[in-house]
C-alpha cells in the first residue's frame, strides 16, 4: 500500500487515535487512547471513542 505510515488525530478532552497499515498482514491497525480524572471516566471515554470510530468505519464501508 502506498499510504503514510501513521495519521494521528487528536480530538478535544485528551483523547487520540492513530491508524496505520500492517507492515506484514493486508490490514489497518488503529490505536486509541484517553485521559480521565479518574479510571472510570477514561474507561467511559475509551468506549465512547471507540464506538465512534466503529460507527463511522461502519459508515464508510456500507
Amino acid at each position: 500500500m502506498d499510504i503514510p505510515k501513521a495519521n494521528v488525530m487528536e480530538f478535544n478532552e485528551d483523547c487520540w487515535c492513530c491508524l496505520r497499515p500492517s507492515g506484514t498482514e493486508p490490514k489497518i491497525k488503529f490505536y486509541i487512547g484517553v485521559k480521565g480524572a479518574d479510571k472510570k471516566e477514561a474507561e467511559n471515554r475509551l468506549i465512547s471513542l471507540k464506538s465512534c470510530l466503529l460507527q463511522r468505519i461502519d459508515n464508510i464501508l456500507n
